[in-house]
């Protein structure tokens, strides 16, 4: 799959020391990258920003509260699983006509959450609570996650 092209990647302040951003920028030399305060009236300011324009920006964040978290099952007539998701980004770049994301999400700009050290610890420390169990943990509940791959590395 060939990554969109990223126009612009706005990133927040907190998180412009995280090596993620680095990545961000060097794999995307097209975009204009804005190192900003996230105020409450920017991110009115991004929410309300066409889808079209929200599929060619970035902003880089930080996760506040759990990441990892379990899955909120669909109801109490199904057995759960266990299953476990990261959020560790919330929309998406690609502009498929028929995912729930374009209806479910109302932002339409694609966040990552660039605190990745902070993810990686939580889930080290939830297997560290049973670790005799087998831990499913998946990604891509809010968004394509192998959408950026080529920019995040990962």
């Amino acid at each position: 799959m060939k990554e969109p092209k990223i126009q612009t990647i706005t990133v927040d302040k907190k998180v412009a020391d995280q090596p993620i951003v680095e990545r961000y920028k060097r794999n995307n030399p097209q975009a204009d990258v804005q190192i900003v305060e996230l105020t409450d009236e920017l991110k009115a300011e991004m929410f309300h920003r066409t889808l079209n324009a929200g599929k060619r920006e970035i902003l880089l964040t930080e996760k506040e509260g759990h990441t990892v978290k379990q899955c909120p099952g669909t109801d109490r007539t199904y057995r759960c699983c266990n299953y476990h998701v990261i959020n560790q980004t919330s929309n998406c770049p690609i502009d498929c006509t028929y995912c729930i994301l374009q209806f479910y999400l109302n932002n339409p700009v694609t966040t990552v959450y660039a605190n990745s050290d902070k993810l990686l610890s939580e889930v080290k420390e939830k297997i560290a609570t049973r670790p005799e169990r087998f831990f499913r943990i998946g990604t891509g509940e809010l968004s394509d996650s192998l959408a950026f791959d080529g920019s995040s590395e990962f």
